[in-house]
Formats: C-alpha cells, sequence, structure tokens
C-alpha cells in the first residue's frame, strides 16, 4: 500500500555499537562488586563458544542474563544513562550513525533491534532519537529485583524477524522498501526480512553470504 512507511533496522553491538553491551555490563556488575563466581565463569565460558560460532546468540544472553539474578531493577536502570555516556557513546560507529541520519533525512523510521538488556540499550535509543526499540527484556519479581531470566523470548537470531514482521504489521512499515544493517549470522532472519539488507563490519560467515547476494559491506570507520 502506498501510505506504509520504510524503515531501517539497526542492530546494536558491533553495529551501531562498536563493542558488546554484555561486555559492557560485566564490567559495571564488576566494578560494583554484584559479580557470583559461577555464574560468571559460566558467562565466560558461553562468551567464548559464542566467539567461536559453537553457540548461538540467544543461548549466550540467556547465561549472560543469570549475573543479574537478584540484583535491584531500580538501580541498574538508573545506572544506564550513566554507563552510556561513560562506556557507550564514545564508541558508537561513526559512518554507521551517518547512515542513520541519512535514513532519517529520507523520512524513514528508525529502529534498533537487539539482544541488548534495556538499562544498556535504552539510553541510546532516547539519544539517538529512534522510533521504537526491540530488544531482550528482564523478568523482574515482586521484589524488584531481577529473577535472571528473560521476559518474553530473547531477541537474538529468527526472534528478531518475528519482532521486525510484528513490528511492521503493527505500525504499517513495508518492509521491502525498508533496510537493515547487522554483523552477525545470527542477523540474517533479520537482514532477509528487508528488501535492502547490509552487513557492517561482518563476520566471516555473514561476509560469505553478503558477498554471495550482492549486499553491501560496511566497515567502520
Amino acid at each position: 500500500m502506498a501510505d506504509r512507511k520504510a524503515a531501517a533496522f539497526f542492530d546494536f553491538d558491533r553495529t551501531l555499537f562498536k563493542r558488546e553491551c554484555a561486555r559492557v555490563g560485566v564490567d559495571h556488575l564488576r566494578r560494583m562488586r554484584r559479580l557470583r563466581v559461577v555464574p560468571t565463569l559460566r558467562a565466560l565460558c558461553a562468551n567464548q563458544l559464542y566467539k567461536r560460532h559453537l553457540l548461538n546468540e540467544g543461548p549466550m544472553l540467556g547465561v549472560v542474563l543469570r549475573l543479574y539474578a537478584g540484583l535491584d531493577s531500580a538501580e541498574l536502570d538508573e545506572a544506564g544513562p550513566r554507563i552510556y555516556e561513560r562506556e557507550i557513546k564514545a564508541g558508537l560507529a561513526t559512518n554507521v550513525l551517518e547512515r542513520m541520519e541519512g535514513h532519517r533525512r529520507d523520512g524513514h523510521l528508525l529502529v534498533i533491534v537487539s539482544a541488548a538488556i534495556p538499562y544498556l540499550v535504552e539510553p541510546a535509543a532516547r539519544d539517538l532519537r529512534v522510533s521504537h526499540l526491540l530488544c531482550t527484556r528482564m523478568e523482574v519479581g515482586v521484589d524488584g529485583r531481577f529473577t535472571g531470566r528473560a521476559r518474553g523470548p530473547i531477541c537474538a537470531g529468527d526472534t528478531k524477524r518475528v519482532l521486525v514482521e510484528k513490528l511492521a504489521a503493527e505500525v504499517g512499515i513495508d518492509l521491502e522498501r525498508s533496510f537493515a544493517y547487522g554483523n552477525h549470522q545470527s542477523d540474517l532472519a533479520m537482514l532477509s526480512a528487508v528488501g535492502h539488507p547490509a552487513a557492517v563490519n561482518p563476520t566471516g560467515k555473514l561476509r560469505e553470504i553478503a558477498l554471495a547476494r550482492g549486499w553491501p559491506i560496511i566497515e567502520f570507520e
């Protein structure tokens, strides 16, 4: 339909942000002396498996979420903006931000689609003035503390495509006219959902797929 909008969907970790939010979060917990030995060891092992493409992003993040079990949700929400200013903002990829601003000028809806958890990615979404944020929500118990589990699906892999298609249906987005940016093969489902996908500083596997399909490849500057 002619009145449907185009959108630009951006992965966050190693796409808009040159690092990984999970690492930033772990560093924050370490500085606050909130890391527990067993969950931390499990998270480190999961991260190594993920880097070697032996574990998908969703299960890896599920292990990371357990680091937050028992922590006060309001305390982390309050810390989020400070962490963004200190640890994340300077690490945003300038040339990818320029792409985002180009889409804004063209009147496209801007959407961040990330496996990252809210206190780490919501301040960025506000600062970048995106239209929508799709991310992994954390379950909070009746005591106001995190349970260490996700509330709903982890925003990774095929779930990214499901959430993108759901948003498109809700707000009237024409996916064929839309754009998507991701760095990892786990972003493939989201990238394949739009008419104009692009790989950003891609992993070897995603680079192979992008080259085979003729997708643009954007390197960090």
